[in-house]
């Protein structure tokens, strides 16, 4: 019998002991399962940079011990146990002048050819491939008294190589070979026939040039020999912007103002977008409260638009605003708000302005004559205003579109979000 104080020795664990072993001895298991796959998966991954290394080596061997004028590129694949291997072999025609990229430095005669073999193998995850680069010299002639090379190279806005652009080359608008870009931005085609012209044609849904050109072209002869490197194409996602202006209660929009958009990598400084049928173009919309552009096709330059409403010209004095466009993204901005103007047109009586008359009215841009509105609604005998909204900038307010004579004219300067009244005298 136990006395008092007494335990005894076959009680066991109580039920919270059990939890508690259960829960080190579960938390032990899961760490060393985890060490243990992960030293599976770094055995494997060892095995497969072992096996796709000795590949590479295999290749490289070739192709030094094969016939330099006969090097092409080619890909194929190797079962090794349970994996298998593929093998991409590139060769490129260079100059003296070799860089890093067979695209970099200046056109010359074919001097050297620089083999690139990159393996892969299934199952390799996050693993880095496996490559090898070896150089063999060309004969002092050349390869081919008959053939020659054509590069060309495709950067980004940042003058980044851009890689898996498509270019097809045309000789005499017959599709000859289709190409895309590898790593470094650069394409190359080879083999190709002395003496004749060919066309490099770069087009990919969603991307322009620099231009905001949807499809470019660039035309070369090529030379036998000789490594020809084209500059290339500046190519990236087009941009979208939402540009929206906002207009004081009462003035409508005119249904037609364009938006225009400033940069001084444009060619001209400025771009004026006219309505969708063009690339790039901007939709307009208007409402009781001001107007929305959807502007497309545009190259997202790492420097920001300056944007402003209507036809400002490359000159131009309005109130503008900053947005910096995003590759393949739609950007939302706002424009600087319209001003509005009111006018009512009269006669002239005893030598002075009087009584008012009915008349249809315009605004045309004093810097830019070329961009006129007419207000939609005429003024009224009562003397009722006709109302408009306009971007900001200096405007004439007069009957005739083309009027010159200061007398029968009205300038206004507007400023975003304010109103003005005027008074033309009508002929």
């Amino acid at each position: 019998m136990h006395t008092k104080g007494e335990q005894s020795a076959d009680e066991g664990f109580t039920l919270v002991e059990v939890i508690v072993a259960s829960a080190i001895f579960l938390a032990i298991g899961t760490a060393v399962t985890a060490a243990l796959m992960v030293a599976l998966r770094t055995a494997a991954t060892n095995e497969g940079r072992v096996q796709a290394a000795n590949l590479a080596a295999r290749q490289i061997d070739l192709v030094r011990s094969g016939d330099v004028s006969a090097l092409a590129g080619t890909t194929y694949d190797v079962q090794r146990g349970s994996l298998r291997y593929r093998v991409t072999q590139t060769v490129d025609s260079q100059t003296v002048d070799v860089g890093g990229s067979a695209c970099d430095g200046a056109s010359g005669a074919e001097a050297v050819k620089r083999v690139t073999v990159i393996v892969t193998w299934d199952g390799m995850g996050d693993a880095t491939p496996v490559r090898s680069d070896t150089y063999r010299t060309l004969p002092v002639t050349g390869s081919s008294a008959t053939k020659g090379t054509l590069t060309y190279k495709v950067v980004d806005r940042n003058g980044t190589p851009a890689a898996g652009a498509p270019i097809a080359l045309r000789k005499g608008g017959t599709l000859v070979k289709t190409s895309t870009t590898r790593a470094d931005g650069c394409v190359v085609f080879s083999n190709l026939d002395a003496g004749t012209d060919y066309t490099g044609t770069l087009t990919q849904a969603g991307f322009v040039n620099n231009q905001h050109l949807a499809s470019v072209s660039k035309a070369n002869v090529v030379v036998a020999r000789t490594v020809t490197k084209d500059p290339g194409f500046v190519w990236d996602g087009a941009a979208l912007l939402t540009v929206s202006a906002s207009a004081p209660a009462g003035y409508p929009v005119p249904s037609n103002v364009p938006l225009s958009l400033f940069n001084s990598n444009l060619t001209s400084g400025s771009l004026t977008l006219p309505g969708c049928g063009n690339t790039p173009c901007a939709s307009l919309s208007t409402t009781a409260s001001g107007a929305t552009w959807t502007a497309r096709g545009l190259f997202p330059f790492a420097s920001t638009y300056q944007l402003s409403s209507g036809a400002c010209g490359t000159a131009c004095t309005r109130a503008q605003t900053s947005v910096q466009a995003t590759p393949g993204q739609t950007t939302v901005a706002a424009a600087p708000a319209f001003g509005g103007v009111a006018a009512t047109a009269g006669t002239l009586v005893s030598g002075v302005l009087g009584s008012n008359a009915v008349r249809t009215l315009t605004a045309t841009n004093a810097d830019l004559t070329s961009e006129r509105y007419t207000f939609p609604t005429a003024t009224g005998g009562d003397g009722t205003p006709a109302k408009m909204a306009l971007p900001p900038g200096r405007w004439y307010i007069a009957q005739n579109p083309g009027e010159t004579n200061d007398a029968y004219r009205v300038l206004v300067t507007v400023q975003p979000g304010q109103t003005y009244s005027v008074a033309v005298l009508a002929r």
